[in-house]
């Protein structure tokens, strides 16, 4: 399995909050066999977002788990159909690029997050991929991004 798979774009959804979404995912992870539990996911995904706030500007988020309860790594791409309050600060997130990493793999953590966040530092790139609402596009624009 890849680590970014077509159905782990996920577009035209809304969500009530950040809680809501992290859970939406986790269904799917759970369904996909990348993780084995989608509390543990949920609350990896917290654990993180308390040592500090994932969302950044222009409304991109990328929340990351490394925990007991992720079994491969994946990445997720949310596009979603509103703001999600990000933070205490009020931050809104409506583009979400969600790593998942199992405990142990601190080089594929590290080398995920970097590169994800080395191209949306590229304005181009932003530009683009923040245009896009079509999940087949998503799916090519980052693909692209995850296996170089």
């Amino acid at each position: 399995m890849a680590i970014l798979e077509k159905n782990q774009i996920i577009t035209g959804e809304k969500f009530e909050n950040k809680e809501a979404l992290f859970k939406y995912v986790g269904k799917i992870a759970l369904e996909n066999g990348i993780i084995n539990s989608v509390d543990g996911f949920v609350e990896g995904l917290f654990e993180r977002e308390r040592e500090m706030s994932t969302c950044f500007e222009d409304g991109i988020a990328i929340p990351h788990c490394r925990n007991a309860s992720v079994k491969t790594a994946a990445v997720f791409i949310v596009r979603s159909m509103n703001a999600v309050e990000w933070d205490a600060q009020h931050n809104q997130a409506d583009f979400i690029v969600l790593l998942a990493v199992p405990m142990g793999e601190n080089d594929t953590h590290i080398n995920l997050l970097s590169c994800v966040a080395r191209k949306l530092v590229d304005e181009t790139f932003k530009k683009k991929i923040l245009a896009l609402t079509d999940a087949g596009e998503l799916y090519l624009s980052f693909n692209e991004v995850i296996t170089k």
